[in-house]
């Protein structure tokens, strides 16, 4: 895993210019790139600040740093210009996230270590219609297995079950999103090492639990700027506020 401001946007296409007699000639601006720079998590009932990031990104739009409230980031690229290793400095302890890729290029494992000792571990499997993700504590156990399957149109995440372990018993989760432009799919959501990229938002989220009871629904309001950029997402808890640059 907001009121939010955007920067002042300069227009895209300038206007048919005449060029002598009849003939006219388009110009169109290049269009800008927007990345987003602060991403704000609002308490709705008490308007608290939970959550702060501002991100920083180099002259080609890679991300290079975050600063959260409570931390600062640090991210490294391998010579294939992928995330490697996220180094948070938190209260005098270093923490270390490593990631490893398969040859196609797709996420294969993760690791976070607290002061260079190993606390978990992720490993990822890709499936025709889903891929699976397993979670090893310290000691090497598999304490929880993830299972997320695609929509029939292969552009989000539409179910996901929780196991325990290697035990069959699981949580289900169903998601249904909306038609626009997905917060994932914009940087530095993009560019962060994930199996999987949404390329909507979801709006509704319903968990059932192993008898098929529901335990929770979610609803998310987003709101989007006039360029169809997401600025705010309202779930009833908490306000997610977006706010822009352009390169």
């Amino acid at each position: 895993m907001k009121h939010l401001k955007i920067l002042p946007f300069i227009l895209l296409a300038v206007s048919a210019i005449s060029c002598g007699g009849d003939d006219e000639q388009t110009f169109v601006m290049p269009q800008q790139t927007f990345l987003v720079s602060k991403n704000t998590v609002i308490v709705k009932s008490s308007s608290e600040v939970y959550s702060s990031s501002d991100y920083a990104y180099d002259g080609a739009n890679q991300l290079t740093s975050e600063l959260t409230l409570f931390d600062s980031k640090t991210y490294s690229r391998n010579t294939s210009g992928k995330i490697y290793k996220i180094t948070t400095l938190d209260s005098g302890s270093t923490i270390e996230t490593v990631f490893t890729y398969q040859p196609d290029g797709k996420l294969a494992s993760e690791t976070l270590s607290y002061n260079g000792t190993t606390s978990e571990r992720r490993e990822y499997s890709y499936f025709s219609n889903r891929y699976e993700e397993k979670v090893f504590n310290s000691n090497n156990e598999n304490v929880i297995r993830y299972e997320y399957y695609y929509t029939a149109d292969g552009k989000n995440i539409g179910e996901i079950k929780q196991f325990s372990g290697n035990g069959d018993a699981y949580t289900r989760t169903t998601i249904e999103y909306d038609n626009r432009m997905g917060v994932n799919t914009l940087a530095p959501f993009s560019q962060l090492p994930e199996p999987f990229y949404n390329a909507n938002n979801a709006v509704i989220r319903i968990t059932r639990n192993p008898d098929e009871a529901i335990i929770e629904t979610r609803e998310t309001q987003f709101t989007f700027n006039e360029l169809g950029y997401p600025v705010k997402a309202d779930d009833g808890t908490f306000i997610r506020n977006l706010e822009y640059i352009a390169k």
